[in-house]
């Protein structure tokens, strides 16, 4: 029984040192080579209904940050790759 809680002990601790490990490899990444912004129409204007979802919320919506992307609706956001980076 003993040896059963060591096991679980020691492969908890293996599996916190792989999440840590991932966790400071996702903070120590590059920078990701575009940008969000809202969809358009064919003419570059902003779709009609990112423009209603825009009003509706009634605050000021920052693109880069998650949570607010996330409030907004990907359905209406559009990831825009640079190619020069």
């Amino acid at each position: 029984m003993n040896n059963t809680f060591q096991n679980k002990m020691s492969s908890y601790a293996v599996h916190k040192a792989r999440m840590d490990n991932k966790k400071m490899s996702r903070q120590n990444a590059n920078p990701r080579s575009g940008f969000w912004n809202y969809k358009t129409n064919r003419r570059g204007e902003s779709a009609a209904a990112v423009s209603r979802r825009v009003k509706a919320l009634s605050i000021p919506i920052d693109l880069n940050k998650h949570e607010d992307r996330s409030m907004m609706g990907y359905c209406y956001l559009e990831y825009v790759k640079n190619e020069h980076l």
